[in-house]
């Protein structure tokens, strides 16, 4: 399964939904929402290469002002990828290991810890589950526009765990009796990185997206997210950091092993999520045209939204309806004194 294989549908709806004539929507300030986002992760680090999984979020975004929004999320990512891209198997050898006679090993072998080097039946991949915490600042370059793109920055805290083969790495691994168990990759083995809490630490993410919105209140939202990370071991290995293994405790030991000729030293990763969704404006009235009258109320009564002063005379409608001392765009507080 792809998760982006519906992406060509995706976006001949979006066409579609944004050539259709509907109200000028917009992004107020003042108004609340809580939405979703959906669609594909990919990491970056020593193993990137062309894979996509899953990756998503859940939010709430308050416009402070018309062109700044904050919002607070809840992300899932579950990036996977090739162990042999660019033969890192024989590549990184401190990680994968040598065979006994110093030959390079290959996908379907062992690690030295006895778990399995994801061979074809798991697609020669290995996964990574991240959860992360984030708060965002967005910058909405049209907010008086129903089609309405922004930049945004943010920071958050991270967790993550890494497994070997397509899920949780179950049956991937050998005990000390010899019996299959569950897989734990090297890097985890050798204890160079926390496996609970917030082992992560902290992220960045940046970005850029669009809001558009379908009604005052249902807006299709769209966005991508690169996630800059404070953790090497979103792939459980970092170059420069491994640890030898001890053949005869089957044990990690707390001496590092010497980089591989040719292989640098390693750095942080980050990881990259793109996906659409849907965001339900719950607090704060629409009033468009800013004359004091809800957009709900003007359908009641006949005004137009989007013209604060529909017939013309020189008056706000919310003057006129209701009374309204709001000064609209293009009014000075003298017309209504």
């Amino acid at each position: 399964m792809r998760p982006l294989r519906f992406l060509p549908a995706v976006l001949a709806g979006f066409v579609l939904i944004f050539s259709t004539p509907i109200a000028q929507a917009q992004s107020q300030a003042g108004r609340a929402g809580f939405g979703f986002n959906a669609g594909g992760a990919k990491y970056f680090g020593e193993f990137s290469d062309n894979s996509w999984w899953l990756g998503g979020d859940i939010f709430f975004r308050y416009n402070v002002l018309d062109w700044l929004s904050l919002q607070a999320q809840f992300s899932y990512a579950n990036p996977r990828y090739r162990v042999d891209v660019d033969n890192a198997v024989a590549k990184y050898t401190d990680y994968f290991g040598l065979n006994p006679d110093g030959s390079p090993k290959n996908v379907g072998d062992r690690f030295p810890n006895g778990t399995l080097i994801s061979d074809d039946s798991e697609e020669r991949r290995n996964n990574t589950r991240i959860f992360s915490y984030e708060i965002l600042a967005a910058i909405n370059l049209l907010p008086g526009e129903k089609f309405n793109p922004f930049v945004f920055a943010g920071i958050g805290l991270m967790s993550y765990q890494v497994r070997p083969g397509l899920s949780g790495g179950a049956g991937l691994g050998v005990d000390a009796a010899g019996n299959r168990s569950v897989g734990i990759l090297p890097g985890q083995a050798a204890g160079l990185y926390e496996t609970s809490g917030i082992n992560g630490g902290l992220v960045i993410p940046v970005g850029a997206g669009f809001e558009l919105y379908l009604t005052d209140d249902l807006v299709f939202n769209g966005r991508g997210t690169l996630r800059f990370t404070t953790t090497p071991y979103l792939d459980d290995y970092n170059p420069g950091s491994m640890r030898t293994f001890d053949n005869a405790t089957g044990r990690y030991t707390s001496t590092t092993a010497p980089l591989p000729n040719g292989v640098d030293a390693g750095g942080n990763d980050a990881f990259l999520t793109i996906g659409v969704g849907f965001t339900y404006y719950v607090f704060g009235n629409a009033d468009y045209d800013g004359d004091g009258i809800t957009n709900s109320q003007e359908r009641q009564i006949g005004t137009d939204e989007n013209n604060p002063d529909t017939d013309g005379d020189g008056l706000p409608d919310g003057y006129e309806y209701i009374g309204s001392r709001k000064v609209p765009r293009g009014f000075t507080s003298e017309q209504i004194n």
